[in-house]
Formats: structure tokens, sequence, C-alpha cells
């Protein structure tokens, strides 16, 4: 059986300080997940506008801002709405 994977991208600042997204630093990971949570990532994204991968890096980012877990990033992306 083959699992999905997940990409996470790595954002990098120009000398500008505008945050961009580096298509050559990414890597793959693999994580299983209940049926029930993927159709529900899979709801959230497409109600976004967003790939899987987006919307878990937008979901995760916001939740460690939430939490104090990361420094605040410009923001590249639309928030979640509530």
């Amino acid at each position: 059986m083959k699992f999905p994977s997940v990409t996470i991208r790595i954002a990098t600042c120009n000398t500008r300080g505008t945050l961009r997204m580096s298509s050559e630093k990414t890597v793959g990971i693999s994580f299983r997940v209940t049926p029930e949570f993927k159709e529900l990532l899979e709801t959230v994204a497409s109600l976004e506008r967003r790939s899987l991968t987006n919307m878990m890096e937008v979901a995760l980012e916001e939740y460690c801002e939430r939490k104090g877990l990361l420094l605040p990033l410009p923001r590249r992306r639309k928030r979640l709405s509530n």
C-alpha cells in the first residue's frame, strides 16, 4: 500500500526582507492519518482553494504563531477564515 506524501517548503527572505518560497529546498515526508482526518483536510483545502500540502503548512504556521512557537513571519498567504 502506498501512502500519500507531504512536501514541506522552506521559506527564505530576499535582501528586501520579502518572504519567498523556495522550490529547491523541499523534503518529502509521509505519515498515516485516519480517513476522517484526510477527508477533513481535503474539504478544508478545497474550500480555501489550496493544495493539501499548502493547507497543512498554513494550519501548522498559524498554530505555532498562536502558541508562540515561532517568531512572526511576514504574511505570504491569506489567513484561514474563522
